[in-house]
């Protein structure tokens, strides 16, 4: 693994964990799902393409 794919991996899973903790923070505060569906979404997509490069 070189140091870009390192970088690559570092920066989606601070991604991630940003947008779960935005998506709780919003759902704790009621705002409407609408907004916290999106963040959740690309949160997840970060962990999968997270997960296909671990392979």
């Amino acid at each position: 693994m070189d140091k870009n794919t390192k970088l690559i991996k570092e920066v989606l899973n601070a991604i991630a964990i940003v947008m779960a903790i935005a998506s709780i923070v919003l759902g704790y505060f009621g705002i409407e799902l609408a907004n916290t569906v999106p963040l959740l979404g690309i949160g997840l997509f970060a962990i999968g393409i997270n997960q296909l490069i671990k392979k």
